[in-house]
This record gives C-alpha cells, sequence and structure tokens, in this order.
C-alpha cells in the first residue's frame, strides 16, 4: 500500500516538468525544471537518502547567501530536494571571464562566503567542497553558496570521516581521513579560494607558504586559513570575516558588477576611484558628482549648525548651549550619517552584520526615525522648560 512518501514522491515528480539536464552527462543527478502550477523555474536535485538531515536543517535557514529549499521528499533509497534556480556564472565561468578580482572585491566575496556558511556552521553543517565551481554569482550581484551535496553534520562522538568526499585541490588535510571535518575544514578550503581568487591558479600549499609575498597584505589570513592543524586556523566564519574587516575596511556595500558584461578594466578604474575618505557617505564610491554633493550637502548641515549653535538665546549659559549642540548633533548629524550607513557599520558590528540587507534597510529607518525624535525632543526641553520659551501654534 503506498505511504504518505510514495504520494509525496509521486507529486514532487509531476509537479515540476524537466527541461534540462543541469548534473552528470548521463542525465541523472540534477534538473532544471519548471513548476506546472506558478511557472517559476527551480533545479529538482536527486540526492541520497542519508542527505535528509543536511537539507532538513538547511530548509530552516533564511539567507540572501543560500539557495532557498521549497520542498523535499526522502525514500530509504533516494531523496528528492526542489531548490531555488540562481540566475547567474559561479565564480569560476567570472574568473574566466573577468580575470582576478582586485583586493577589494575579493574580501567582500570571502565576507559574503562567511555569511552564507555562518547559519549552517552554526547547525553543525560543514559544506566540505568550497570552490568556485560552487559559488554562484547572481545575476542582481547576489553571492550564493551552493551545492551542499557532500555536506554533512558534525559529530562529536566520531573521531574522522569515514570517506573522502571533497575536490582534492580544495579540500583540508581532515577529510583526507587525518580527524573528523568541522567548520575550520571549510575554512581551510576558503583559504586555498583566497590564494586562486588573488593569484589566478591554485598552488601547492608548500608553495604558497614559500612565496607569501605574492599574496599581499591578505598573506596572513590566508597562510592561517590552511593551516595543517586546525587548532591553528580561524575557529569559526566569523573570525574570518572580522580579519579580513580589519585589512579592507571599509568595504563598499556592492563590489561586484550588476551587469556581469562590464569589462575588468570598468572594474578595476571603479576600485581605483576610492577616497581616503571612503568610509563617509558621499564619498565611498569615488564618483565625482556624488562627491561634490556630498560637499554640498556637508557644508549646508554646517552652516546650519553654526547658525543654530551661535544664536544669542542659547549662549545664555554653559548648559543650555551644550544641550542644543547635542539636540543638533543628534536630529543633523547623528540621524543622517547613521541612515546613510557612515563606514558601513551595519557590516560590522554584531548581529546587524548577520541581517538580510532589506531589513538593515528597514532598521537604519528607524534609527533615522527614533534619533531624530530624540534631538527634537531635547531641543523643546532647552526651549520650553530650560530658556522658558513660550509655544506656538
Amino acid at each position: 500500500m503506498p505511504n504518505d512518501t510514495d504520494f509525496k514522491f509521486k507529486y514532487l515528480q509531476e509537479q515540476y516538468e524537466t527541461l534540462t539536464s543541469l548534473g552528470n552527462p548521463d542525465g541523472s543527478g540534477v534538473f532544471l525544471c519548471r513548476d506546472s502550477r506558478s511557472g517559476d523555474i527551480v533545479v529538482k536535485k536527486y540526492v541520497a537518502p542519508t542527505a535528509r538531515a543536511v537539507h532538513e536543517k538547511l530548509n530552516s535557514i533564511s539567507s540572501m547567501h543560500l539557495a532557498a529549499i521549497y520542498d523535499m521528499a526522502f525514500s530509504p533509497q533516494t531523496g528528492i530536494v526542489i531548490e531555488e534556480f540562481v540566475s547567474g556564472i559561479t565564480l569560476r565561468k567570472y574568473l574566466q571571464r573577468y580575470g582576478p578580482p582586485s583586493q577589494r572585491q575579493l574580501c567582500r566575496i570571502i565576507c559574503d562566503i562567511c555569511d552564507a556558511l555562518y547559519e549552517p556552521h552554526r547547525l553543525g553543517i560543514i559544506h566540505r567542497d568550497i570552490k568556485p565551481d560552487n559559488i554562484m554569482i547572481s545575476n542582481d550581484g547576489v553571492l550564493k553558496v551552493i551545492d551542499f551535496g557532500i555536506a554533512r553534520i558534525m559529530k562529536e562522538s566520531h573521531p574522522q570521516d569515514t570517506s573522502f568526499l571533497g575536490t582534492p585541490n580544495y579540500a583540508s588535510p581532515e577529510q583526507f581521513g587525518f580527524s573528523q571535518t568541522d567548520c575550520r575544514s571549510d575554512i581551510y578550503s576558503i583559504g586555498i579560494l583566497m590564494s586562486e581568487l588573488l593569484l589566478g591558479e591554485v598552488l601547492p600549499v608548500d608553495l604558497l607558504r614559500q612565496q607569501r609575498f605574492k599574496l599581499g597584505p591578505l598573506a596572513p589570513v590566508i597562510l592561517r586559513c590552511i593551516e595543517m592543524d586546525p587548532k591553528q586556523r580561524f575557529h569559526n566564519v566569523s573570525e574570518l570575516r572580522r580579519a579580513i574587516l580589519k585589512i579592507d575596511s571599509p568595504l563598499g556595500t556592492q563590489v561586484l558588477p550588476e551587469n556581469h558584461s562590464l569589462s575588468l578594466e570598468k572594474t578595476v578604474s571603479d576600485d581605483s576611484d576610492r577616497t581616503i575618505i571612503s568610509w563617509l557617505p558621499g564619498f565611498r564610491t569615488g564618483k565625482t558628482w556624488k562627491n561634490y554633493t556630498a560637499i554640498a550637502g556637508y557644508v549646508f548641515l554646517a552652516i546650519g549648525t553654526l547658525s543654530m549653535i551661535t544664536a544669542e538665546n542659547y549662549l545664555c549659559s554653559a548648559p543650555v548651549f551644550l544641550l542644543e549642540l547635542l539636540a543638533i548633533i543628534l536630529y543633523l548629524w547623528a540621524d543622517t550619517l547613521i541612515a546613510l550607513n557612515i563606514g558601513n557599520w551595519d557590516e560590522k558590528i554584531f548581529p546587524f552584520s548577520r541581517f538580510p540587507h532589506a531589513l538593515m534597510v528597514v532598521i537604519r529607518v528607524f534609527l533615522w526615525f527614533a534619533i531624530f525624535y530624540m534631538g527634537i525632543s531635547l531641543e523643546e526641553y532647552v526651549h520650553y522648560t530650560l530658556m522658558g520659551l513660550p509655544r506656538t501654534g
């Protein structure tokens, strides 16, 4: 008698019309499909039944840097997973098309990979196959880590992995059976990936250590990632991300081209336009018109501030002057700079650095209103309580 699993399998097979194979040459594994009801394009994967626990945990994660899981069904023999189709190119093809990225782009790429792996690592999921082929850059410039096909859940009771899985050039030593893989195994692979992005090729680890000068300012980070002993590596992706930010901070909010037809020369020139005050809103992109607009805006704010704090009424006493100055700083300067993301603070302060971009926009708008209200309330206290000015209107 058919059980619920059989019905679920049949439903997923009939619901999604196969368009083409994305997997092995023999047509097995991964397929591009169309939802017969909505018309949406999705990816249908046939996975091993042992992958159930991993995908159930992944299904509980919401991240802009991971392909969403829409549905799944598992039996003792196999499993079907329906995933988001990421329209774009792999990081491998990106490198072939544009060449090695600038240091600033590389740092953004690695930070996004760290963001993608943060929640899976927290749930004990180890990817075990971080490489350019498993990193997608969508058409709107969003990086996504894909293919958790050989991922595993860390088990404290297991001294080592039972078999080697992964890509040899990127796999950590423990993936060859020396010990159990954990989040530091993915960090090793990220270190190899970083060196490839810098040099344009994968070099043997021993050669990388001998020629660390080729890695530039990122050499200490890369060499720590690829330590043979996992205890000597970064302990987690958050620690790695902080190390990256210290080397190339502040970072822009968008360093991958929105249109992949942009030339490498355009990408390099955009990076070279950075200014010495690139942490300040209006000067981060290096674009001339934005610089002049920002200068005009800051001059306007400065003139407004000076005209307010030098008014005769506010010079009557030091406390009144200081409180009025604080009120002006709050509702003119602090709320403006925080809302405009001064120094890209939302990428550096925990837990904001873990929030999706859309949520951070909402938070910045909320902070703008909150700080503006605080400043106005303080000014009203100065005017009507301390100075005794009459209320009008």
